[in-house]
This record gives C-alpha cells, structure tokens and sequence, in this order.
C-alpha cells in the first residue's frame, strides 16, 4: 500500500515539475541564443524572433528580421507551461498531458534549430557574417534541454498509471 501511495505522489509531482522547467525555458529567451563564431557578438532569442535593428551613425542596419517559426515556438512553449497546469488540475485526463508533451517537443525543436529559422536581414549580410558563422548560445542550448526534460516530465504520468 505505502508503495501505490508513494507512486501517486510521484504522479502528481510531475507535472509541477513541467511547470517550473517550462518557466526557465521562457526566461531563456532572455539569454544569448545565437553567437557568431570567434568573436564575442551574441544576441538573444527576443532578438532572434521578434527581430533586432541596430542604429548605426547614419542609418539603421537590420540585423534580423521578423521570424515566423521562432515565435510560434516561443508561443508553443508558454502553450505547454499552461496545459501543464491543467494537467496538473486535472490528473486523470491524458488529454492535456498529451497536448503538453506535443508543445514541449516542437518548442524543444525551434530551440535547437534556432539558427536555421533566423530571419537574416540585410544589415547582417553586409558585414559577411552569414548563417554559416553562426553557433548556438548557451540560452538556446538551455532552453532546449529544459524544453525535452519538461516534455518527458509531462509524459511520464501517462506512463506511470495503471
């Protein structure tokens, strides 16, 4: 009995987890998520989705564009923070842990295949620096572990019952 007990606290545990893991990959968005090779330039992943212009003497240079997918992914992942708290409401439903595991997978993705969904714009391309030189930054790197560890947190229920 104390072991079915233990279980179900393990259970119920679980999508918390997601929540919290869900909430740093949000605030990883804050972080550097792309740099460029052999140098010190970072820009983050606000940057890198909702675009980034830089003001130079005369004109504005835009160094990245509006993206599309990366902002879907950001919204996937504030998507997956919420259906992990009803989830964590209502237990006995796979419904929403399954709609969780779903967001936290394609959001894990746009995490990792940051560089390939930039947007570049022209101001970047000037300067010869191209996707070519481009490496992840450790907030990208972050945000997609936490994103896979909140994917398996929210899968692990479904599993774990009779």
């Amino acid at each position: 009995m104390a072991k079915k007990r233990k279980n179900t606290k393990f259970i119920q545990l679980m999508p918390v987890i997601a929540i919290v893991l869900g909430i740093i990959s949000i605030i990883m968005m804050f972080l550097p998520a792309v740099g460029i090779k052999g140098t010190e330039m970072t820009y983050t992943g606000w940057q890198t989705a909702f675009g980034y212009t830089k003001e130079g003497i005369f004109e504005e240079a835009i160094i990245f564009n509006f993206s599309l997918i990366l902002f879907i992914g950001f919204v996937l992942m504030i998507s997956a923070v919420v259906l992990a708290v009803f989830q964590a409401i209502t237990p006995r439903s796979n419904f929403f842990a399954l709609l969780a595991v779903l967001c936290f997978v394609l959001a894990m993705l746009c995490w990792f295949l940051q560089i390939q969904f930039l947007s570049v714009g022209d101001g970047f391309s000037v300067g010869g620096l191209l996707q070519d030189n481009m490496q992840l930054g450790i907030g990208a790197v972050l945000g997609g572990i936490t994103s896979a560890c909140g994917a398996v947190a929210c899968a692990l229920p479904i599993f774990m019952k009779k």
